[in-house]
């Protein structure tokens, strides 16, 4: 199965993440997969114990999936967490410069002012 690449940031649907995340739990259930698979079974005349071991599986692979995406989901949170707090540091840092800038404007005016 080969690997999809990630889409650009408009492009990631709820389809695409299940296909991406399931693709490495279980190919099968890839909805891209999803039609085909059944018609496979169906043609082999999967017996009711074999089904009853593939929904197993298949119950198996979605709770891998949910905590895969619940991994994925907590580590985008802390990633967006540090990035505010970047952003948040860097827009202070960057009003500090502008506030010591104005003030020693403020004292250049004055230590040029006639009378200093």
């Amino acid at each position: 199965m080969p690997k999809q690449t990630a889409p650009n940031a408009d492009a990631v649907t709820p389809e695409w993440l299940h296909d991406e995340i399931m693709s490495r739990v279980e190919p099968e259930l890839m909805l891209c997969n999803a039609i085909l698979v059944e018609e496979v079974y169906r043609r082999n005349k999967e017996t009711a114990e074999q089904k009853k071991l593939r929904m197993a599986r298949y119950q198996k692979a979605y709770d891998q999936y949910e905590i895969l995406l619940r991994a994925m989901r907590e580590a985008q949170f802390q990633k967006f967490k540090a990035r505010r707090k970047a952003d948040r540091e860097q827009a202070q840092f960057d009003e500090e410069i502008v506030e010591t800038q104005k003030l020693e404007s403020l004292n250049a005016d004055i230590d040029a002012s006639p009378g200093s």
